[in-house]
Protein backbone atom coordinates (compact mmCIF):
# COMPACT_ATOMS: atom_id res chain seq x y z
CA UNK A 1 0.00 0.00 0.00
CA UNK A 2 2.94 2.33 0.78
CA UNK A 3 4.40 1.68 -2.83
CA UNK A 4 1.24 3.24 -4.56
CA UNK A 5 1.46 6.01 -2.75
CA UNK A 6 5.19 6.54 -2.87
CA UNK A 7 4.71 5.80 -6.66
CA UNK A 8 2.03 8.39 -6.93
CA UNK A 9 3.94 10.68 -4.93
CA UNK A 10 7.16 10.83 -7.10
CA UNK A 11 4.78 11.01 -10.31
CA UNK A 12 2.78 13.74 -9.10
CA UNK A 13 6.12 15.85 -8.57
CA UNK A 14 7.75 14.19 -12.11
CA UNK A 15 4.64 16.08 -13.62
CA UNK A 16 4.21 19.21 -11.75
CA UNK A 17 7.82 20.24 -12.55
CA UNK A 18 7.08 19.35 -16.51
CA UNK A 19 4.49 21.51 -16.55
CA UNK A 20 6.17 24.23 -14.91
CA UNK A 21 8.27 24.45 -18.05
CA UNK A 22 5.00 23.93 -19.95
CA UNK A 23 5.49 20.13 -20.88
CA UNK A 24 1.73 19.14 -20.29
CA UNK A 25 1.28 15.01 -20.02
CA UNK A 26 -0.58 14.74 -23.16
CA UNK A 27 2.68 16.02 -25.00
CA UNK A 28 4.95 13.86 -23.38
CA UNK A 29 2.33 10.70 -24.32
CA UNK A 30 1.82 11.61 -28.05
CA UNK A 31 5.08 13.00 -28.97
CA UNK A 32 7.01 9.53 -29.91
CA UNK A 33 10.49 11.37 -30.26
CA UNK A 34 13.42 11.08 -27.85
CA UNK A 35 14.31 13.75 -25.17
CA UNK A 36 17.20 14.30 -26.83
CA UNK A 37 16.80 14.51 -30.30
CA UNK A 38 17.60 17.74 -32.03
CA UNK A 39 15.31 17.80 -35.02
CA UNK A 40 11.85 18.29 -33.06
CA UNK A 41 10.62 20.86 -30.65
CA UNK A 42 8.21 19.04 -27.53
CA UNK A 43 6.09 21.92 -26.38
CA UNK A 44 8.18 24.57 -28.36
CA UNK A 45 11.04 23.69 -26.27
CA UNK A 46 15.04 22.43 -27.63
CA UNK A 47 16.14 19.82 -26.82
CA UNK A 48 18.94 21.05 -24.01
CA UNK A 49 16.12 22.70 -22.29
CA UNK A 50 14.12 19.77 -22.65
CA UNK A 51 16.66 17.58 -21.05
CA UNK A 52 17.14 20.45 -18.36
CA UNK A 53 13.58 19.96 -17.65
CA UNK A 54 13.88 15.85 -17.33
CA UNK A 55 16.44 15.86 -14.96
CA UNK A 56 15.08 18.67 -12.76
CA UNK A 57 11.79 16.31 -13.23
CA UNK A 58 13.43 12.99 -12.12
CA UNK A 59 15.12 14.48 -9.05
CA UNK A 60 11.90 15.68 -7.75
CA UNK A 61 10.86 12.23 -8.52
CA UNK A 62 13.10 10.77 -6.45
CA UNK A 63 13.20 13.64 -3.81
CA UNK A 64 9.87 12.83 -3.23
CA UNK A 65 9.99 9.54 -3.13
CA UNK A 66 12.80 9.79 -0.22
CA UNK A 67 10.15 12.55 1.91
CA UNK A 68 7.55 9.78 1.97
CA UNK A 69 9.39 7.51 3.17
CA UNK A 70 10.79 9.26 5.78
CA UNK A 71 7.06 9.92 6.85
CA UNK A 72 6.40 6.51 6.49
CA UNK A 73 9.24 5.10 8.94
CA UNK A 74 8.14 8.14 10.96
CA UNK A 75 4.36 6.87 11.16
CA UNK A 76 5.60 3.07 11.62
CA UNK A 77 7.29 4.19 14.65
CA UNK A 78 4.88 6.05 16.23
CA UNK A 79 1.82 4.46 16.15
CA UNK A 80 0.54 5.21 19.62
CA UNK A 81 2.52 8.03 20.80
CA UNK A 82 3.29 10.94 19.22
CA UNK A 83 6.85 11.87 17.92
CA UNK A 84 7.42 14.41 20.73
CA UNK A 85 6.06 11.69 23.64
CA UNK A 86 8.31 8.95 22.23
CA UNK A 87 11.56 11.05 20.98
CA UNK A 88 14.47 9.71 18.49
CA UNK A 89 16.43 7.74 21.02
CA UNK A 90 17.17 4.77 18.19
CA UNK A 91 20.64 5.23 16.93
CA UNK A 92 20.11 3.07 14.01
CA UNK A 93 17.10 4.80 12.61
CA UNK A 94 18.58 8.07 12.74
CA UNK A 95 21.72 6.79 10.84
CA UNK A 96 19.88 4.98 8.45
CA UNK A 97 17.53 7.97 7.87
CA UNK A 98 20.63 10.27 7.11
CA UNK A 99 21.81 7.49 4.98
CA UNK A 100 19.20 7.53 2.83
CA UNK A 101 19.13 11.24 2.51
CA UNK A 102 22.55 10.98 1.33
CA UNK A 103 21.77 8.45 -0.87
Amino acid sequence: QIGILQAMAGFYSYFVVLGSVGIKPDVLISSGIQWSDTKYLIGGLGANFRLEALYRAQTAYFVSIVIVQWADVMISKTRRLSIFQQGMRNKILISGLFEETLL
